[in-house]
């Protein structure tokens, strides 16, 4: 059973040279979403969410899903510094909520759930490196049941210099491999076709602190073998590695191991590192399906193909999480 993407929308860094230190989102006009005075009161991250979200939603005629499945690593953690600073300051007394409600994690299924009158399932997935991961197969899930239902699911997460000085202290940023990141993708998905589809998502996979490259390397096998098909038959590798010799111990190797001939993106040097890059992973693959070439902004391909029809994402975060998300095109069968 495979998830059509039948649209998506993205804000990322591409286009946009990076910060000093860290990829910071190209922000559009965000006017689309209300009055002034209303957007004001949103913090970037909701803001970033909805308008994605939103950007799908208005190609449908009534703008009518069965439900609404979203992911985020850290939420607004600068609303919740924002709050906790208040509450200080003020010694425990009179702190503004609304900052508070929109610190937590659910805030952007919650208000697209009101914007659009969407009674139906709801649910947000806070699971770290695995937050987009765990909203594929949540979706997968449903659509098994029932083929006919249609999800908005997207994923988002925001840094800024508070954000990153935490990483810093934590020895996760600052030091080496690529810069961290953030952005924001959604995406409309039903279990048929329908009229005009981009791409499907075949499987997802996900382990956790695999232990050792072999049993990765059986994994990923046996994950391509279910959708009837080998490493052979992947036109683009997709390859979210942090560039940190340290975090990449188990998944530069297997990277390594593929056919020396498969173009390869590592997609997390244009977007940065953050919980939900694969998000922006799957967003770029339905870019290239969709279209047939790569954004303008993705300069490091090695021998790009003249046709793509199935693309692999492999990805880890903190040399724990690792994923595999294989995304195709809508008609390609499995023996193709």
């Amino acid at each position: 059973m495979s998830l059509f993407i039948q649209h998506t929308s993205g804000i990322t860094p591409l286009n946009r040279q990076p910060e000093p230190l860290y990829h910071r989102a190209a922000d559009p006009s965000y006017a689309v979403l209300g009055e002034p005075a209303q957007t004001r009161r949103m913090c970037r991250h909701s803001k970033m969410g909805l308008y994605t979200a939103m950007e799908c939603l208005n190609t449908l005629e009534h703008r009518e899903v069965d439900g609404i499945i979203w992911g985020t690593g850290i939420a607004s953690f600068e609303s919740a510094g924002r709050f906790l600073k208040e509450l200080v300051s003020n010694n425990e007394a009179l702190a503004n909520p609304a900052v508070f409600v929109q610190s937590s994690h659910n805030t952007i299924s919650g208000q697209l759930a009101q914007l659009i009158q969407c009674k139906g399932y709801n649910s947000t997935y806070y699971n770290g490196g695995f937050s987009f991961e765990n909203v594929l197969m949540d979706a997968l899930l449903h659509t098994m049941e029932n083929e006919e239902q249609q999800f908005l699911i997207g994923a988002s997460d925001e840094m800024f210099p508070l954000y990153y000085d935490w990483l810093k202290d934590g020895g996760i940023a600052g030091h080496t491999g690529y810069l961290p990141g953030e952005g924001a993708a959604a995406f409309l998905v039903s279990g048929k076709p329908g009229s005009t589809p981009l791409c499907k998502v075949d499987q997802v996979l996900q382990l956790y602190n695999p232990g050792d490259g072999p049993w990765l390397q059986e994994e990923l096998n046996n994950f391509l073998e279910r959708s009837g098909c080998d490493i052979n038959d992947i036109d683009l590798l997709l390859l979210g590695t942090s560039a940190d010799q340290e975090k990449d111990t188990l998944l530069q190797p297997l990277a390594d191991r593929m056919p020396a001939a498969l173009p390869r993106i590592p997609f997390k040097k244009y977007c940065g590192e953050y919980y939900t890059a694969t998000a922006f992973a799957l967003w770029l693959a339905v870019q290239v399906l969709q279209n047939g070439q790569y954004p303008e902004s993705i300069t490091e391909v090695n021998n790009p193909p003249q046709e793509v029809k199935r693309i692999l994402v492999a990805s880890q975060w903190q040399g724990r999480y690792y994923s595999f998300i294989l995304v195709s095109d809508p008609f390609i069968h499995p023996n193709d």
